[in-house]
């Protein structure tokens, strides 16, 4: 606006009402004047100030803020005045385009578990599942017998294993545990050639606890070679209430027992707390991340811990490694999905 010869006054005018609250009003880009439009409806709100001859700019701006007593936070102007000049054209700030979220690439491969699989049943539903059946001489401690009849199943939409011991026909007692292999190559129907780097997602969670079983989800070598590297991910040492999951990877190049991070970098949330948690693993040439739901839990950088050749993808749970095995302490452990996405 211009204000004429020798000045002008300016009045800005509007009404008060109980859901209104406090416009900020400034004159060229000066000092802001809190004005307050909470009270009665019907009272007039007028703001007033001289200005000198010549061009102003005359800024008014809702705050979003109120009185204690107001139910809301509107402001209403219904004219503003000047004694002596003319108004410019009104100007409304432009606002900030609203970023368009980048495209989420569709998983390379995505089990949503929709079809069920009773007890005895998962390798013909999933026929397109691997397995580790009849591996000798049994998992990991060597005190297990992987068997996915006795343990695998999918019900409502939930993979689940349940690891118990039990005794056979011919009366030999075992620990069954479980093994089983996303097939994430191949468009879905390749369970053992594996991939090279992608991001590797679960959601899990263990609905009965035990410190008989471990679970180690993780990606194995396709050379079957453990110089080439394994990462782990979940991985916890036993399945009991309060047991932390931690990630690993091995240093490749030995047959060492050497991984990286250190042991002692746990996830913030337990792997038996009965509460559904998203694990996941992102591989790169670079770099391994592991997370927890949103929190990032530990990063590998170190080229010597970062495999380079083609995995597996294993959800393995077994029975744990050095500890007693107790024979009426099952555990069970429960997936809603499985994803991989190529790099």
């Amino acid at each position: 606006m211009t204000a004429g010869t020798g000045g002008s006054r300016f009045d800005l005018r509007g009404f008060r009402a109980l859901n209104h609250g406090y416009a900020g009003v400034s004159v060229d880009g000066g000092p802001e004047t809190r004005v307050n439009y909470y009270g009665t409806r019907g009272d007039g709100v007028r703001w007033s100030t001289t200005l000198a001859a010549g061009a102003h700019t005359i800024k008014v701006r809702v705050l979003g803020t109120r009185d204690p007593r107001s139910s809301g936070t509107l402001v209403n102007v219904t004219g503003a005045y000047l004694s002596n000049g003319s108004f410019g054209a009104a100007t409304t700030p432009t606002p900030t385009p609203t970023p368009t979220p980048a495209p989420v690439t569709p998983p390379t491969f995505e089990e949503n578990f929709d079809r069920a699989a009773p007890l005895g049943s998962f390798r013909s539903v999933y026929s397109n599942w691997g397995h580790y059946d009849g591996t000798a001489p049994g998992d990991t401690s060597r005190r297990g017998t992987y068997d996915t009849a006795r343990t695998t199943s999918v019900a409502d939409g939930i993979f689940r294993q349940r690891l118990h011991h039990a005794t056979d026909p011919q009366g030999r007692a075992h620990h069954y545990v479980s093994a089983v292999l996303p097939p994430i190559a191949g468009g879905g129907t390749d369970a053992w050639s594996g991939q090279l780097y992608g991001t590797f997602e679960t959601r899990v969670r263990v609905t009965d606890p035990s410190g008989t079983y471990k679970m180690a989800w993780l990606l194995w070598p396709n050379t079957d070679d453990w110089a080439d590297g394994e990462i782990d991910w979940p991985e916890a040492d036993n399945l009991a209430a309060g047991t932390r999951p931690r990630p690993a990877s091995k240093q490749l190049g030995n047959y060492n027992s050497v991984f990286h991070p250190a042991t002692t970098q746990y996830a913030p949330a337990a792997i038996a707390d009965g509460q559904w948690h998203v694990y996941r693993t992102v591989w790169s040439p670079t770099s391994i991340q592991f997370w927890q739901d949103d929190t990032l839990v530990a990063t590998v950088t170190d080229p010597a811990f970062i495999p380079r050749v083609p995995m597996r993808w294993v959800l393995q749970s077994e029975t744990n490694i050095g500890g007693s095995l107790s024979t009426t302490d099952p555990a069970v452990i429960e997936a809603d999905y499985v994803r991989y996405r190529a790099r």
